[in-house]
């Protein structure tokens, strides 16, 4: 308790200095852009143009708004992991959010700014100041918003991530990568599209938190709402409503496109509690004699009712050739045999085949959404 104590003011003084910084920043670009909103109004160029978004004092309580939620809560993913001393992967959610669009299409492959008025208005035939490159404004956000996390980075004591580096970390690491990895894919093929830079940004901060309190699972749940977009949607239609688009359509759109996100990222935290089974399986090691078996005979069963029902081909070829009562004895062997020489191994088959069932619980979603 002194310890957080110690770095609770230092986190608020910084936190405080650079949202103060990026709000004043967006003030400024938002009266620009009120400022060309309404010569192009004057010109006769936006005939029809809601009258609302020219007022300036609606543009900037939604901006400074918004602006400021986006910008706390990134901080606040970068503050869980600067708090626990590590000093270098604290800059993962922050550097998440803004660079990893450029691997995804929603933004032209172009970083994503922490603050919406980046996004200049351009109505003249000749527009581009010199602040309105694609790479300034989200590296000038980057920049601020890595401020609390390299205060408070700077003044605990370094720790390494994961921790342990037994083989029951690597494995837990392993698995739930995949599994992130298997549910971007599921929500792809359900809803033919996913948002990759969200999936990659929640993934890769549940993984680093876990289960760390105070932080789960309220932290991952928020940060997955910012990077899909839905929060400042839902701030954005509070504050100025869209025509013809009720304030509750809204939050249920959004709810729709987030919870899905969500869940990677509660899936992604399950790395530390994974680790301490495999752990607690290793001590004893016929657990995880009994763990691989049982695990095996859910494979083969869930197989034989994919491939019975035509949603699946059989590609193992000893399958093919001995059936599944010959996977099942041929794995019992197997395992104990580890069992009887190096028992501590088992862990990997037992992580890879926990991987398996997930997989066909995937592809159960997958077909019992797939239109008739």
């Amino acid at each position: 308790m002194p310890a957080a104590r110690s770095i609770l003011r230092p986190a608020i003084f910084a936190t405080a200095i650079g949202l103060a910084v990026f709000l004043l920043i967006q003030g400024i670009l938002a009266a620009y852009n009120v400022y060309l909103i309404r010569e192009a109004l004057s010109r006769g160029q936006l005939n029809g143009y809601p009258e609302i978004y020219s007022s300036l004092s609606v543009r900037l309580l939604t901006t400074l708004v918004a602006g400021g939620i986006t910008y706390l809560v990134v901080a606040l993913a970068e503050l869980a992991i600067a708090s626990r001393g590590h000093r270098l992967l604290f800059v993962l959610p922050a550097a998440s959010y803004v660079l990893i669009a450029v691997i995804g299409s929603g933004y032209g492959h172009q970083p994503q700014a922490v603050g919406t008025e980046w996004q200049l208005q351009c109505f003249r035939e000749v527009c581009n100041p010199w602040f309105a490159h694609p790479w300034f404004g989200p590296l000038v956000d980057l920049a601020l918003v890595l401020i609390p996390g390299w205060v408070i980075g700077a003044r605990v004591q370094a720790r390494r991530w994961p921790g342990l580096t037994d083989s029951a970390a690597i494995a837990a690491l392993l698995v739930t990568t995949a599994l992130v990895a298997m549910a971007g894919w599921t929500i792809a093929v359900i809803e033919s599209s996913v948002n990759l830079p969200a999936v990659v940004a929640v993934g890769a901060l549940g993984i680093v938190i876990g289960t760390a309190r105070p932080w789960w699972p309220w932290l991952h749940a928020l940060f997955a709402t910012l990077v899909v977009g839905s929060l400042v949607s839902m701030v954005g239609s509070l504050l100025m409503p869209y025509p013809g688009f009720s304030v509750l359509e809204a939050l249920h759109y959004e709810a729709l496109a987030t919870w899905p996100i969500v869940v990677i990222g509660l899936i992604a935290s399950g790395r530390q509690p994974l680790a301490w089974v495999l752990r607690r399986w290793q001590e004893r090691p016929l657990r995880l004699v009994i763990a691989v078996n049982l695990l095996n005979v859910v494979d083969a069963v869930m197989t034989t009712l994919a491939v019975r029902s035509g949603g699946a081909v059989e590609a193992n070829p000893l399958v093919r050739f001995g059936g599944l009562p010959l996977k099942i004895v041929l794995v019992g062997v197997l395992t104990w045999l580890l069992y009887r020489r190096r028992p501590a191994s088992l862990v990997w088959p037992a992580a890879a085949l926990l991987w398996v069932a997930c997989y066909h619980v995937s592809g159960i979603f997958v077909n019992g959404w797939r239109p008739s």
